[in-house]
């Protein structure tokens, strides 16, 4: 159903979201053919740890993408002030709807309390709705889980997922950034569904 679509777009806060909620389905994505955009609107160079430079994570984003073989684009937006510029990211999404035209957009899912990914996902709702449009799921923000799509993944992806998640050295410290953790996660989701390992989605609207 996801593997079919040809033109897909993630919009994403931050640099890494669609990494760590998704990473195994854009590899699925990429492999099947469909061009993948991914678009984040802050570069959190006011979060960059010490001893990096402002523009490190922007720097792994462009390494990331490179990686995954998705096109992309970074906005410059202040991170955790998104809320200050839902009109101006409503716009940027139109005319990112109006020259990409996609098929399928993923957006953080229903939920998601950090300000920022909240932001993302109401004027995402808005540019898109007339489109098929899933959220992505990042356990650590959410009350309660919004899950109703499952995409089964192997081993080898998610061992590729936790090298990918590597790149952004800028987040080795976070706990959810352990492979352990990656690993467990993927598998609760794929026991959930009977399979070894998935990725989970909310179905916000599907278009057939």
């Amino acid at each position: 159903m996801i593997l079919s679509r040809r033109n897909v777009l993630i919009l994403a806060a931050h640099p890494d979201d669609a990494e760590y909620s998704m990473g195994c389905t854009v590899m699925q994505l990429v492999r099947s053919g469909a061009r993948v955009q991914y678009v984040a609107f802050s570069p959190c160079t006011e979060s960059v740890p010490d001893g990096y430079e402002p523009d490190a994570i922007a720097s792994e984003f462009a390494a990331s993408c490179l990686r995954m073989g998705v096109h992309w684009s970074l906005f410059k937006l202040p991170v955790r002030r998104l809320c200050d510029h839902r009109q101006d990211i409503l716009e940027d999404m139109i005319k990112i709807r109006d020259t990409i035209r996609p098929d399928l957009v993923f957006i953080p899912s229903t939920g998601d309390v950090h300000q920022d990914h909240a932001t993302i996902h109401n004027e995402g709702v808005r540019a898109f709705k007339n489109t098929s449009l899933v959220g992505y799921d990042l356990p650590w923000n959410h009350l309660s889980d919004h899950s109703t799509l499952y995409v089964p993944t192997t081993a080898e992806e998610v061992e590729a997922k936790i090298d990918l998640i590597s790149t952004y050295q800028t987040q080795a410290g976070r706990s959810y950034s352990a492979p352990a953790f990656i690993e467990a996660m993927a598998r609760v989701k794929g026991t959930t569904v009977g399979r070894e390992y998935a990725e989970s989605f909310e179905v916000i609207r599907w278009i057939c």
